[in-house]
């Protein structure tokens, strides 16, 4: 296998690649982890900060209960840093599949 057949998209790639986007996205959404990124909440309270995206937050916000909305960030360049980093991770598990099935 040559780097060009490692690194081009394929069904498989592509669907195990969304898969791992959309759960990182859910993952980092409901649950308290921090990733790269993240914008800071003033200290209140009433504030809770929601963060989209893993490794790299790329859309942040911190929300008031009472207020609303506070804060919010969109990072283009963490949105590119995720999706390479999980489309890499899929075609490294793809690899690692279709080698072990050889076997």
């Amino acid at each position: 296998m040559d780097w060009k057949e490692f690194f081009k998209i394929d069904f498989g790639k592509l669907i195990l690649f969304l898969i791992l986007f959309i759960f990182s996205l859910l993952l980092i959404y409901f649950s308290d982890m921090v990733s790269i990124g993240a914008i800071g909440c003033i200290e209140r309270g009433d504030v809770d900060r929601i963060g989209v995206g893993f490794p790299a937050t790329f859309f942040s916000s911190c929300v008031s209960n009472i207020e609303g909305i506070l804060s919010s960030d969109f990072n283009i360049i963490f949105l590119v840093i995720d999706i390479i980093f999980w489309y890499l991770i899929s075609i490294i598990l793809v690899y690692l599949y279709k080698k072990l099935r050889k076997k």
